[in-house]
């Protein structure tokens, strides 16, 4: 069985925009949370910054993403008989 070698960037692009934007509002939700729970405000960040911590959410969710559809592949394959 050859193992293909996946690029999380490419992951992205092959989805649909739908997706894809469900994924970016889920970051942006994330990012709040972690401002507040560390007692910081959007505010105190600048623009730079902020869209720094949004796309390491994102790229976190997209990895989570993958590594899910990559296991269920796999189960899938050993499940059928």
């Amino acid at each position: 069985m050859k193992i293909i070698n996946f690029d999380l960037e490419d992951y992205i692009q092959s989805k649909t925009l739908k997706l894809r934007q469900k994924v970016r509002n889920r970051a942006f939700k994330r990012a709040e949370n972690s401002l507040i729970r560390y007692g910081r405000l959007q505010t105190d960040l600048t623009h730079d910054e902020w869209e720094g911590l949004v796309y390491e959410e994102e790229k976190e969710i997209w990895s989570k993403y993958k590594k899910g559809s990559i296991v269920a592949i796999i189960s899938l394959a050993f499940w059928i008989p």
